[in-house]
């Protein structure tokens, strides 16, 4: 459905007169609105069966794990494959997260995709900064 909207990006002081606003509320992270989200992708079904380590290219965003090579290699040992979501499509990280039934990623907004995982079958591990609470 998204896909079909007529999309207009508002650009920095620049102005609009419309009829009709909406405001936007938050849902709860319930079953149901997750559901409901994804149904706007219109998204076929997939199998999951990927192992994922979904890692932040620190070269890019100058942050990231310090022993990133450690882990990816651990990782490797058990089947995972590491992954840099933001060197993918929107369409590939659809279709990455889709068939992901293992992930472990790094806390962030990248974990928003996890929306698009088999929400009865996947795992998933975050990885939080030691001081972060």
């Amino acid at each position: 459905k998204f896909r079909g909207l007529n999309w207009l990006v508002q650009e920095p002081d620049e102005w609009y007169k419309v009829e009709k606003l909406y405001r936007l509320q938050c849902v709860h992270f319930d079953k149901e609105p997750w559901l409901k989200t994804r149904q706007l992708y219109n998204l076929p079904p997939r199998k999951c069966f990927r192992k994922v380590f979904l890692s932040r290219d620190a070269k890019r965003f100058g942050r990231g794990l310090a022993n990133e090579e450690e882990v990816s290699r651990m990782l490797a040992s058990y089947g995972f494959e590491t992954v840099y979501a933001e060197n993918l499509t929107m369409e590939e990280q659809t279709e990455l997260f889709q068939t992901t039934k293992y992930l472990v990623a790094l806390h962030g907004a990248g974990l928003v995709q996890e929306l698009f995982m088999d929400h009865e079958n996947a795992h998933i591990i975050e990885v939080m900064p030691q001081d972060y609470m």
